[in-house]
């Protein structure tokens, strides 16, 4: 299962929080984050580069960006 080596931290020199795991890609278009047990999607507006799907990737978001929302399924 993807998502057991996750790891978020905040970068105090940068003021970022980062995520680190496998990035793949849904037959929609979109993109889903694994982390832990949690997904992270994102809708795209452009194509990823060639063998990105299921690529370790890191995302940095500015801390003051960053919202939890709840959302219901």
């Amino acid at each position: 299962m993807a998502g057991h080596a996750s790891r978020t931290r905040t970068s105090p020199e940068a003021n970022q929080v980062v995520f680190r795991d496998r990035l793949r890609l849904a037959e929609d278009g979109a993109a889903v984050f694994d982390l832990g047990d949690s997904q992270i999607w994102f809708d795209l507006g452009s194509s990823f580069p060639a063998g990105i799907d299921s690529g370790w990737v890191e995302i940095r978001v500015e801390a003051d960006k960053v919202a939890l929302h709840p959302h219901l399924l």
